[in-house]
């Protein structure tokens, strides 16, 4: 180990830089990456003897080919000291990990596994966690890391993990490369110090610098693979040669050795040294032949191979008939093990095999209604690959593929679908390859003949008594009227097949909201209170929140989307909370609940980014960067600006995003700007058009307009189609919208009976939208040199957005009252706005009276980030404890 540290000074000040930050109580991420042989596992074992001189945990894991399909292996190898504290973790969170070990029944939670992984590693810190050969590690253990490494900046934990290849782990990059010259030269000497001078310059380049093959190459040699270096195989890859390398050593190794070697290299790691005897049929003398070979060890009572590219070399060497009579091995000596039997047995099967397929089913089922979807998915697609009636096979391909999806394995789900497609030939298996594409696919445009597809595949699935099936198909033809607009006809088509299929009324709602928010909003609006009086399902409730929303009945929104949150939370279903914060988050934005809004964007973000949901992802920052520029913080909707990539190619999100930009520009004054942001979005031939969104941003139009006067006559024919539309629906998100407009937009004569109509008739908790009515109104009757009665509705409005902190219209509030004669001071500032939008999520939650740990698993943190969170905001609002936040809180 020393002599491959050596010369690696860079990279190990770099490791125990980090191991060091974790001491201190600073969470780091690092991933060293580099080809195999190359040094990274001595790295990782030099920091992690520097991390136990400094008195802190190691913990490790290693990725071994033979685990990778199991779900949650590496992460068991990695918590296993620290089972014995899951009796402290709250319950939720405590049986999922138990299930997901196999230690107890249950459903397995990725998300609460990884919250309970993260609560175990913040509780035993400071702690450094290593994961060696990341790239064969199962993909939930790599998902649970990934999940900690974006959590872990406030905590005493640093994640170090070994690739040979890129990752999804995010952190800094160590790229490991060859020793140099001098280095290469004394860890030659001191294998082989005995080669000739040909031979030594033949090694060192053949090696270029890899510490591994500077070892093992000379070894090769003396094993008489290749009589010397001059018969090396120049043209084969370094991987290759090292396990020519290896191969070479195993040739001069008794039979029983080499079938141990066999068996084990096809273990799953769950076999004892016994099993691992029995499958290969040899006594102990084999075991200890390959222990003084130098190629295996025990740790823990468990056969380890002292490197993995030696398990390679075993496995490539036997050759396929060695392998499938290694796994019958195996299959015999598993009898009693049901699962495990039927692994090895279809490992070794040469082709199609019907049992064997049924019965990979079967498990898969059983893996599946605990809960445990990675293990199901990989079962599932093993019995696909066994199946030969193509009809079965298709319909196993999409079981997989609906597991990959729920998983967020989206790459997957399209492989699976597009080999499922071409063999799907019932009408059922069809609509399931419609479904999954469409789902897919979301937030993509799509032409009308898909969506005409879709919606008659919908009909074809209701008449075969499918319901539940042509609910989901209807709802994706919903959802595509929502992404793109495929014109009035496809849209009433949609919409009556909403009210003739018997769907479940949420879908019935929100598949009429999707196809025709206009036409069918006045319905929807008022069927929502009813229908969401008797939906408990987070799902369907989340369905009301999307119907709510796009009717822009906001009030509804808010009040449908507390208990969906709280629902998906409970079940951990973190996509789906993903989209209903976003929502629910623009709602309180255009109604003025920005300290709600705020949080609720911050935590849309997170979740959309944790699950991968592309267009989601971009909705959710264009909300946060929306609410930020509202609240005149450029810095942050500048880095939520920077952060979105996309073509917006589909109308709702570049109307989104033409809107964010628009605020942010309203916000600052620069109105020409919002202006020609705002405007694609009421153009029926623009990208940026959406016929719901169009109608709660006719109110920013129309103030942009205000104070560009070369807009108004533009803003005044906007605002007569808008007006048809308002003859249509009671949205009221759209009514309070198109009487600001009327007023703003109106001619002296008429403008101030539409300005007290719109005061008159404004909803009592929409304080945004009202504050800037007073504003337009207070300038209106100031401009006209009705100074007195201007005063009474410019403090107002200069009051609401102090409390708002709408930094820029209460400093336009302040110039109109200044015109008025009157001074108006700024506002010293206030604690609350200087909170992140996730400090200030936390203080509500612990001024409320719940506990950090309570916080924590509503916000998938651990206790002590929650805490620290806590600590740190104490003095930004002149408090030393959160006794005193709810006194705070009431005193906002």
């Amino acid at each position: 180990m020393e002599a491959t540290v050596t010369g690696r000074a860079r990279e190990m000040a770099i490791l125990t830089g980090v191991v060091d930050d974790a001491a201190r109580g600073a969470g780091g991420v690092l991933l060293v990456r580099g080809e195999p042989g190359i040094g990274k596992s001595h790295l990782l074992a030099a920091a992690a003897g520097h991390a136990r001189s400094r008195g802190v945990l190691v913990l490790a894991t290693v990725g071994v080919p033979a685990e990778s399909h199991l779900p949650f292996a590496g992460l068991h190898q990695l918590l296993r000291p620290l089972l014995s504290r899951t009796s402290e973790l709250p319950e939720p969170q405590r049986a999922a990990m138990l299930a997901a070990f196999g230690m107890s029944p249950g459903s397995q939670n990725v998300f609460f596994i990884a919250l309970a992984a993260l609560e175990l590693l913040a509780d035993a810190g400071p702690v450094v966690v290593l994961a060696d050969d990341l790239h064969w590690l199962d993909d939930a253990t790599v998902e649970v890391l990934a999940f900690l490494a974006r959590r872990i900046a406030a905590e005493p934990i640093a994640v170090l993990a070994a690739t040979r290849s890129g990752s999804s782990l995010d952190g800094r990059l160590v790229e490991v490369t060859g020793l140099d010259d001098d280095a290469s030269r004394a860890l030659l000497r001191r294998h082989a110090a005995d080669l000739t001078p040909a031979t030594r310059e033949r090694l060192l380049t053949e090696a270029a610098g890899n510490p591994l093959a500077l070892v093992e190459l000379p070894a090769a040699i003396r094993a008489g693979r290749w009589d010397d270096a001059a018969v090396l195989p120049s043209m084969l890859p370094l991987t290759a040669r090292l396990e020519s390398a290896f191969s070479a050593r195993l040739d001069d190794l008794p039979a029983a050795t080499n079938a141990l070697l066999l068996a084990a290299a096809l273990d799953d790691g769950r076999g004892l040294p016994s099993e691992i005897l029995a499958a290969a049929g040899v006594t102990e003398d084999a075991l200890t032949a390959a222990q003084v070979a130098g190629l295996i060890s025990l740790d823990g009572g468990r056969i380890r191979f002292r490197h993995p590219l030696i398990r390679a070399a075993v496995h490539h060497r036997a050759g396929d008939a060695d392998r499938r009579r290694a796994h019958l091995a195996w299959s015999a000596v598993l009898a009693e093990q049901a699962d495990r039997h039927l692994w090895h047995r279809a490992a070794a099967a040469t082709g199609p095999d019907a049992a064997i397929a049924d019965a990979l089913e079967e498990v898969a089922g059983r893996e599946r209604d605990r809960g445990a979807l990675a293990a199901a998915n990989i079962v599932q697609q093993r019995a696909a690959r066994l199946t030969a009636v193509p009809a079965d096979r298709a319909r196993r391909l999409l079981d997989s593929a609906e597991l990959a999806f729920e998983l967020g394995h989206h790459h997957l789900v399209r492989s699976l679908v597009d080999e499922a497609g071409p063999i799907a030939d019932t009408p059922r298996e069809q609509s399931r390859v419609m479904l999954l594409t469409g789902v897919l696919d979301d937030g993509r445009a799509g032409d009308v003949a898909a969506i005409r597809g879709i919606t008659e595949q919908a009909r074809r699935m209701a008449a075969a008594g499918e319901q539940d099936l042509a609910g989901l198909l209807l709802v994706g033809a919903g959802r595509r009227c929502w992404w793109t607009e495929p014109g009035p006809a496809q849209r009433r088509a949609i919409a009556a097949l909403a009210d003739e299929l018997p769907v479940p009324e949420p879908v019935r709602l929100s598949v009429l909201t999707f196809a025709e928010p206009i036409e069918q909003g006045g319905r929807v609006i008022a069927a929502l209170p009813e229908v969401f009086a008797a939906t408990r399902d987070p799902g369907e409730l989340a369905l009301l929140v999307l119907a709510a929303y796009i009717t822009g009945d906001f009030d509804r929104c808010l009040e449908v989307a507390g208990p969906a949150t709280d629902g998906l939370r409970a079940q951990g279903r973190l996509a789906l909370l993903g989209q209903v914060l976003t929502l629910e988050a623009s709602a309180a934005m255009h109604r003025g609940v920005w300290a709600d809004a705020a949080t609720m964007a911050d935590e849309a973000v997170r979740a959309t980014v944790e699950t991968g949901q592309p267009d989601w992802i971009l909705a959710a920052r264009h909300v946060d960067a929306a609410m930020a520029g509202l609240r005149g913080d450029t810095g942050r909707a500048g880095e939520q600006v920077a952060l979105i990539v996309g073509d917006d190619q589909t109308s709702a999100v570049a109307s989104s995003a033409h809107q964010s930009r628009g605020l942010a520009a309203l916000a600052s004054g620069a109105y020409a700007e919002a202006y020609d942001q705002f405007r694609p979005a009421f153009d029926p031939e623009h990208p940026a058009y959406q016929r719901a969104l169009q109608c709660w941003l006719i109110s920013y139009l129309a103030e942009a307009a205000m104070h560009s006067g070369d807009r108004l006559e533009d803003a005044r024919l906007v605002l007569a189609g808008l007006e048809e539309l308002a003859v249509v629906s009671p949205s009221p998100a759209l009514h309070v919208s198109v009487r600001y407009a009327r007023a703003a937009l109106a001619p002296d004569d008429d403008a101030e009976k539409l300005f007290r109509d719109a005061i008159d008739r404004h909803p009592a908790r929409w304080p945004f939208p009202r504050a800037r009515l007073d504003l337009a109104y207070g300038s209106w009757l100031r401009r006209h040199r009705r100074i007195a009665e201007s005063r009474e509705p410019l403090r107002a409005a200069r009051e609401a957005f102090d409390r708002l902190g709408a930094q820029g219209w209460s400093e336009r509030a302040r110039q109109e009252l200044r015109a008025t004669g009157e001074s108006s001071s700024r506002p010293a500032p206030d604690g609350w706005q200087r909170l992140s939008p996730q400090e200030l999520q936390i203080a509500t939650m612990a001024a409320a009276g719940m506990s950090n740990r309570e916080i924590g698993q509503r916000l998938y943190l651990s206790h002590r980030t929650v805490g620290s969170h806590l600590y740190r905001l104490f003095p930004k609002l002149g408090i030393t404890s959160r006794i005193q936040l709810k006194d705070a809180i009431a005193h906002r």
